[in-house]
Parts: C-alpha cells; sequence; structure tokens
C-alpha cells in the first residue's frame, strides 16, 4: 500500500515563505526529488493567514517511506523561518494527481 509523509511547519515570517518556495522549487528543478528520498510523489501546501506550511510525500511502499523520513528528518528548514511542529506517516488508499 502507498504511504505518505506529512510535516507540518510553523513560519516565523510570512515574509520568508515566498524564500522558502523557491528554494523547494530548486530542490526539484530537474522534475526527481533529492537524492535519498525515493518519493513517487510531493506536494507543498501553503497557508499564509496562518503562517502554516505543510509538505505531503507520497511512497510506494513502507521501505522507501523509512529512507525518505530519515534523509527529511536530517535537513533543517532555512535560516530558522520554519519550524516542523509534526510529522505523520500515513497510508494512502485511494490516490489521483492529474495536471491539467
Amino acid at each position: 500500500m502507498m504511504r505518505a509523509r506529512m510535516a507540518t511547519f510553523a513560519v516565523d515570517d510570512p515574509a520568508k515563505i515566498d524564500d522558502e518556495i523557491a528554494t523547494t522549487r530548486r530542490y526539484l528543478a530537474d522534475g526527481r526529488m533529492p537524492e535519498g528520498i525515493p518519493a513517487t510523489g510531493f506536494l507543498m501546501l501553503v497557508d499564509r493567514e496562518g503562517g502554516r506550511v505543510i509538505e505531503v510525500m507520497l511512497f510506494e511502499n513502507e521501505g522507501d517511506l523509512r529512507e525518505g523520513d530519515a534523509t527529511m528528518d536530517a535537513y533543517a528548514p532555512g535560516e530558522g523561518s520554519m519550524h516542523r511542529v509534526s510529522v505523520d506517516r500515513l497510508d494512502v488508499p485511494v490516490s489521483l494527481l492529474t495536471r491539467s
């Protein structure tokens, strides 16, 4: 069964959200996840008013989730602008991602 890792971050300075988005886009510029993160999908959700960023990664199986989880736990958000407040690991019984 597909698995997901959902990390929620509190943003200290909402003005820096665009910097975080730009950094994430650079990491994904070649259309692949960074080394050590065997995710098959990624979503970055932004709540500017609430000062939250949620990152969801999709993995084909538990082993891939563990590998990606360990890699992500080693990363730190940039310059103290975001602080991780939670990480959830979830089953994904149904998914549909399309691009128009």
